[in-house]
């Protein structure tokens, strides 16, 4: 063990001696630690012209998510919450559509009786509430808001089966197929009573 100490001992100062002869010049030094961290000092205007790069960028996609969070022309003219469910028709792509959205959740057994209604309930009679892009319909008895989207209307107007001189207010009669597409809006013959 002794000399195992003595060879460590004496390799020691071996080094230290070694070291105390060699000597770098410091601009030596500073080059060569300069390349072992491969990194140069990136100058003031670089740092900030990322900098503003970055809050140029977080900018425009913080607009860009408020543009698509804004809210929808049905939330803006109506509180979805005061119907029982929202039906939004659609013919796109030469495809007709229909959505039905629940304002609440309810149980599972809940909202399967309530679909098994809406087969058996058709949507007949309404009042027209507002012309945007789309048609807004609410029912005469006031439980149902169906949007019909602006392709559907060009749908219906190809086929003549739409009256477009119906105006907001207007009360107006609805036609369904078997399937619960709206397939006519026209003005009712007699004027229902919607209040």
């Amino acid at each position: 063990m002794k000399h195992e100490e003595q060879f460590e001992h004496q390799l020691k100062q071996l080094h230290q001696a070694r070291k105390e002869t060699i000597h770098i010049p410091l601009k030596q030094k500073a080059s060569i630690l300069s390349l072992l961290t491969g990194r140069k000092r990136t100058p003031w205007y670089m740092q900030t012209q990322v900098a503003l790069g970055i809050a140029a960028v977080a900018v425009l996609f913080h607009l860009a998510y408020q543009r698509h969070a804004q809210p929808s022309v049905l939330t803006k003219y109506y509180d979805a919450s005061l119907y029982a469910q929202i039906e939004v028709h659609d013919y796109t792509n030469e495809q007709y559509s229909k959505m039905i959205n629940r304002a609440h959740q309810q149980a599972q057994t809940e909202r399967d009786d309530a679909l098994a209604n809406l087969i058996d309930k058709e949507l007949l009679t309404g009042r027209l509430m507002a012309r945007d892009e789309g048609w807004y319909i609410e029912s005469c008895d006031k439980t149902r808001l169906v949007e019909l989207k602006a392709d559907l209307i060009q749908q219906l107007n190809l086929t003549h089966n739409i009256d477009l001189s119906i105006e907001v207010g207007d009360a107006l009669q609805i036609e369904n197929n078997s399937q619960g597409q709206i397939i006519a809006l026209l003005k009712p013959i007699e004027a229902p009573s919607c209040g």
